[in-house]
């Protein structure tokens, strides 16, 4: 057995974004299983540091949104919350998973770059930061899309909230 550790502290804080230089392919033997591929996501995580950004946004081979270094994304587009497909290599992430049983507006899609254009809001959901909001996305041209909070998302977290708490063994 294999096993580490690294302090995570719950911040929930708007984070910063910036598209990963590198892909993530959708078909490899350890896609969308924990496993020792969080080498890959640690060195994710100090690339973006370096950038003085919070984490990467990882596409895949097929330009489809993936997921983050260490949690799945949400987008809000035209009054819907798309996460990207598990077609694009992204883990079934507990969160995320929540979301799309306990929220009709919740859907999965193929999701590219030009969705995030059109989007007016885009999150990270993890067992550790739940639904946070990323206010930031460097994109490959080095240009900037800033993201706000709209009411719908934030209720949408705050009955993830009430009803994650509700739940037995939540």
């Amino acid at each position: 057995f294999l096993l580490t550790h690294q302090v995570a502290p719950i911040q929930h804080k708007a984070l910063k974004l910036q598209i990963a230089q590198t892909r993530r392919y959708s078909v490899a033997s350890l896609t969308g299983f924990k496993s020792l591929s969080y080498g890959e996501a640690a060195f994710g995580m100090r690339v973006a540091k370096e950038s003085k950004m919070d984490d990467l946004l990882y596409l895949n081979e097929n330009d489809h949104l993936v997921e983050t270094s260490i949690a799945n994304v949400l987008i809000e587009k035209r009054g819907e919350f798309l996460t990207p497909a598990l077609s694009s290599g992204c883990l079934p992430g507990i969160v995320r998973s929540v979301f799309l049983d306990w929220f009709k507006g919740v859907r999965e899609a193929d999701l590219t770059l030009a969705d995030v254009k059109a989007a007016s809001g885009m999150y990270v959901l993890s067992s550790l930061r739940e639904m946070d909001l990323v206010s930031e996305l460097r994109l490959g041209d080095g240009s900037t899309q800033k993201f706000q909070i709209s009411a719908e998302a934030e209720k949408l977290r705050a009955d993830y909230f009430i009803n994650s708490r509700s739940q037995p063994n939540s």
